[in-house]
């Protein structure tokens, strides 16, 4: 069942996609993405790689906005679990790019956890300043909890500028 899926991910990566009938694509894709990241196989890790690697090289940001976040939570999921660390730099490179919504706290949690796992702490600074916490307050706190450890000058930073930001919001209502 993986290389089949592994296969229609590649074959819709690699196509033009005809999104006025998206349905498909829209809904179902990130689907089998979220469902492969349940399957902890070499084969699927690989298979995510290759995935987000050609993700991250595609014009179309149209496919980009579809399946970049549920392949980056995906992977992460099936990185941590077979304890390999060598798709932490794709997955960093990963975050400018990803369009994440409140529902998604948990995940983003999860891939902060993973990147502070791997003892990469400027992936889960990453996660802060790329905006992705702005409408998910705990997932900012998470962050910074596994930050403190690494570089609590920068979450004192972080915090002032919160706090000064949060006055003038105040002052200025």
């Amino acid at each position: 069942m993986v290389s089949p899926a592994l296969e229609l991910l590649n074959s819709v990566v690699g196509s033009d996609l005809d999104w006025e009938d998206g349905w498909f694509a829209e809904y179902r894709l990130p689907s089998l993405v979220n469902f492969l990241g349940y399957i902890h196989a070499q084969e699927v890790y690989e298979g995510l790689k290759k995935i987000l690697d050609r993700l991250l090289s595609t014009e179309d940001q149209k496919l980009k906005s579809v399946l970049l976040a549920s392949t980056v939570f995906s992977l992460a999921r099936v990185s941590g679990e077979l304890n390999t660390e060598d798709s932490v730099s794709l997955l960093k490179t990963a975050i400018p790019y990803l369009n994440v919504g409140s529902d998604e706290g948990q995940a983003l949690k999860n891939l902060a956890e993973h990147f502070h796992r791997f003892n990469e702490p400027q992936g889960v600074k990453d996660i802060l300043t790329n905006g992705l916490t702005d409408e998910i307050p705990e997932v900012e706190t998470k962050c910074l909890e596994l930050l403190q450890k690494h570089d609590p000058e920068f979450v004192n930073e972080w915090q002032v500028q919160k706090a000064t930001a949060d006055t003038q919001t105040e002052e200025s209502s």
